[in-house]
């Protein structure tokens, strides 16, 4: 044998324990030098026909002192011989097992070897009861197959031996490919484990980032578990951004530390559709409606067209297209957004509508990639004859009271019966208030052309509202626009607006102010 022996307890003064397929017998041990172990040989005879033989080496629970410690865990390495052609005398025979693989042993850390037989049974020869036996382990025992272990109560140790090769210490070594599969968020990692290193490796996979250098594991990675051979291996990358450079780099673990791929991957995800939502329709008359839709991310690539499409709602879902289709009813189309305004909120009138009519309408917006859509939402417009009255801006906002401005439009179809501003709480989705909510009515009589005013009352800190003017005659109930108003703080009252990418409010001295922290 060209291996070391490296730890041993030799034959003398020698007793037996049976072993069979449930109970196990083995020895603990601690090796002085770190080594690989190769193979172990034990002092057997075979009693009948006990079928394959299997020896493994286990780590140990750490219990001191060294001759009360048991094994414990899966097998790290294991091997086996053919039983049946065993000696049958009692003296026994050293039958060597060697192990499927090196196994790299710790200094000064125990472990143990630990024997079963398939089918029969065989016998173990120890040396019982020794004053002075091996110092640094125990003859064990299992009834429950390797579950639970019982240390020699007379200090036995099994006759063993334990042989190996001296370990050097080499880093493993891992290269990378170019990445495959490139898509919007998803892509194929390749990489190649060129060493294994020793000790051994006990992780691989790949890691990536945004930044150019990635670092497993406080980037984003993927674990392919221990490596046990060399070779080609593949990584699913997920959860990437669109139109976005990537790092990448192979990494490979051993107990030395984490190394990388020499080589470092680049690659950019494919751009996607824009990401778009539809918001509720306002200022809905019998023709007309004002559409609502905000861009939330542009795809990767700038948007080159937005707007709505609309349909009635017996048809099929309305889509974009640079011409109109036969059956096709409707479409807005904005133009490009342009940064700073790409990612945003985004409206546009809707008109040549039909009285009492159901539509579906959604936003979309348009890149190189193609068309991303909102949500379809549904809305009514008017009944024929109803009066047509618009929302001015809110005026005398105070703690809790405010006034409410509108104008009569049009009487519609008959004389206005009732008439004044209804008032919610902002919501997010925004829905607008009807005379369900809180309301302030009026059944003086009233012209096209005239204004009217409304005391708005019990407002609260710190909201913000919803306020339309609205108008009821014999054909039905219409509204005006949304106002909104904060009730912020007492110095910071006032109408909100739009104001760049921020909501904004008008003072009480008529200065336009940005809400802080406050973004649409």
């Amino acid at each position: 044998m060209s291996d070391t022996l490296y730890e041993s307890y030799p034959s003398g003064d020698q007793s037996y324990t049976s072993v069979s397929n449930t109970a196990w017998g083995g020895q603990t041990f601690t090796p002085s030098t770190e080594h690989a172990i190769t193979s172990v040989k034990f002092l057997l005879y075979r009693v009948g026909s006990p079928g394959t033989i299997t020896v493994s080496i286990r780590a140990c629970t750490n219990v001191d002192p060294i001759k009360d410690r048991r094994p414990t865990g899966a097998d790290l390495r294991s091997g086996t011989t053919d039983g049946n052609t065993l000696t049958t005398d009692t003296a026994g025979e050293l039958r060597e097992i060697t192990l499927t693989a090196p196994y790299v042993l710790s200094a000064n850390t125990t472990y143990a070897i630990c024997g079963r037989s398939a089918a029969g049974t065989l016998n173990m020869r120890i040396r019982d009861g020794e004053s002075i036996g091996y110092a640094n382990g125990e003859h064990v025992t299992s009834s429950d197959s390797g579950v639970t272990w019982t240390a020699s109560a007379l200090g036995s140790d099994a006759i063993f031996y334990e042989y190996g090769n001296p370990t050097t210490t080499t880093p493993p070594t891992v290269t990378i490919q170019a990445t495959t599969n490139i898509g919007t968020t998803t892509a194929t990692g390749h990489g190649n484990v060129t060493a294994l290193g020793s000790p051994p490796a006990t992780q691989h996979g790949h890691v990536w980032a945004i930044h150019s250098d990635p670092r497993y594991p406080t980037d984003s990675y993927v674990q392919k578990g221990i490596p046990t051979i060399t070779g080609a291996f593949t990584s699913s990358i997920t959860g990437l951004e669109q139109n976005t450079y990537y790092y990448m780099r192979a990494y490979i673990v051993s107990s030395l530390g984490t190394f990388y791929s020499a080589q470092m991957a680049y690659f950019i995800t494919a751009p996607g559709v824009p990401v778009v939502l539809t918001t509720s329709p306002t200022d809905i008359t019998q023709i007309a409606a004002i559409g609502n839709g905000q861009v939330s991310n542009t795809g990767g690539s700038p948007i080159s067209e937005h707007g709505f499409v609309w349909d009635k709602s017996n048809q099929t879902d309305p889509e974009y297209n640079n011409d109109s289709l036969s059956g096709f009813w409707g479409q807005v189309k904005l133009g490009a957004r342009v940064a700073p305004n790409e990612i945003g909120t985004f409206f546009s009138p809707i008109t040549g509508l039909t009285a009492e009519t159901t539509y579906k309408i959604r936003a979309y917006a348009v890149n190189s990639a193609g068309t991303g859509y909102g949500a379809v939402i549904l809305f009514s417009t008017d009944a024929a004859g109803v009066p047509t009255v618009s929302t001015q801006v809110t005026t005398n906002i105070q703690d809790t009271t405010a006034t409410g401005n509108g104008t009569l439009i049009s009487t519609g179809g008959a004389t206005v019966t009732e008439h004044g501003h209804v008032w919610k709480v902002a919501t997010d989705p925004p829905t607008s208030p009807t005379t369900a909510d809180s309301k302030k009515a009026s059944t003086a009589s009233i012209a096209a052309g005239d204004t009217f005013t409304s005391e708005i009352t019990g407002l609260t800190f710190p909201n913000q509202y919803y306020i339309r003017a609205y108008a009821t005659n014999s054909y039905g109930t219409s509204y005006g626009n949304n106002d909104i108003i904060g009730i912020v703080a007492r110095e910071l009252q006032g109408n909100l607006i739009i104001l760049g990418e921020h909501l904004a409010y008008t003072s009480k001295t008529g200065v336009q102010r940005a809400l802080k922290g406050v973004e649409i």
